[in-house]
């Protein structure tokens, strides 16, 4: 290559300025998270003088960026198997460690041809005291015991014994209104399941512990919660991947959306499914275009999913990020970062006729700054 043969190259630089904030309020926890693909061997394992204690799990998809080499957008994300955290706990539960195989053959299979993946939240805690018995010959001895001597250790026992019923008990978790659910008082050890708020569609999940406390402390699972409209923006997408128009409308409507209502969980990973469909589609319709405007709405595009993800950053997507566990917030945040990135290398791709270095910045105050260059590369 001469020194007049250049090749542009397109470089992309993402910055979060902001966090989650439902992160940053969320109580501190020793909670492990475990996430294995299909087929692949999980290993459950805790620290000396500690066992494991399950809280959820889930065999299946909720997203479609785990597991996922060929990057397919068309996964099932809805995939649940309310019998995971039972079998996980029939498995593991007190003891120090186990490992099996991830796969039908151990969690059924509730989602047919789709691809699954298994999430565990697991804590380790101090292993339960075991108790010696010692046997003794005593030495015979006579005493003299008093009637009320004996009606005072008579009422001893009998406390005693209540105590130790009142210990094992059954505990129940408190019936409480959260983020517009009443849920109802639940028994210890189970999953409390209830319609979503008006105007959504799908279940919602609370596991009340052992100890008769909601977990988690931060609130219910509300994944699988999801408006009607988010739910047309994704057919919408599915229905016309070819039409570069419906991918422009998508993220506008995306972007009014996030920024005028009040977001609930699951609508966080419509979006992010959403946005990894549009992005996928843009590529594939650059890749044949043959039109300089094409160009220019993939910009107006990257204009939208920035200013979109600044307000899911933003204090008014707090509640909806506290509606999914940590492990699915990581998950969102970071499919999002990945599609940014992709849709800024698509608006700008390589080439070999380029005269001058090209630069755009998106700002969306005060979480998002990015900026994609394309630059000239000499063979010197």
């Amino acid at each position: 290559m001469t020194q007049n043969q250049l090749v542009a190259y397109t470089f992309t630089c993402l910055v979060i300025v902001g966090f989650v904030y439902a992160l940053d309020d969320a109580p501190a926890s020793n909670t492990i998270l475990l996430t294995k693909c299909e087929k692949e061997t999980a290993k459950l394992s805790c620290p000396n003088g500690t066992v494991i204690s399950i809280e959820l799990g889930n065999y299946g998809r909720f997203s479609v960026t785990p597991c996922n080499p060929e990057a397919d957008p068309s996964l099932s994300t809805s995939c649940f198997n309310e019998k995971t955290t039972s079998i996980l706990k029939q498995r593991c539960e007190h003891k120090e460690e186990c490992s099996f195989q991830v796969s039908n053959a151990v969690f059924g299979d509730v989602c047919p041809e789709t691809s699954k993946y298994l999430e565990v939240n697991y804590n380790c805690v101090a292993a339960p005291a075991t108790t010696t018995t010692t046997t003794t010959t005593p030495i015979p001895t006579t005493t003299t015991v008093t009637e009320k001597q004996l009606n005072l250790d008579s009422d001893s026992k009998s406390n005693e014994i209540d105590n130790f019923f009142d210990d094992k008990a059954v505990k129940f978790c408190p019936s409480v209104h959260e983020r517009e659910l009443n849920w109802p008082k639940t028994k210890g050890g189970r999953w409390a399941r209830i319609s979503c708020p008006l105007g959504t569609f799908g279940d919602a999940e609370w596991f009340c512990s052992d100890s008769g406390e909601w977990s988690p402390k931060t609130g219910a699972d509300l994944s699988r919660c999801v408006s009607d409209f988010i739910r047309k923006l994704e057919k919408d997408v599915e229905d016309e991947p070819e039409n570069l128009a419906t991918q422009l409308e998508t993220l506008k409507e995306v972007h009014s959306h996030v920024k005028r209502h009040k977001l609930i969980g699951g609508e966080l990973l419509g979006i992010q499914s959403i946005v990894e469909k549009v992005v996928n589609n843009y590529g594939k319709i650059m890749k044949s275009s043959v039109f300089p405007d094409d160009g220019k709405r993939g910009t107006q595009m990257s204009r939208y999913l920035m200013e979109s993800m600044n307000h899911l950053l933003g204090h008014q997507g707090k509640d909806a990020w506290s509606d999914v566990t940590p492990q699915k917030q990581h998950e969102i945040a970071s499919s999002l970062l990945v599609s940014a990135e992709k849709l800024l290398a698509a608006v700008f791709p390589p080439t070999t006729t380029i005269s001058e270095v090209e630069t755009q910045n998106f700002v969306a105050k005060p979480n998002i700054f990015a900026q994609a260059a394309t630059v000239k590369v000499e063979d010197h």
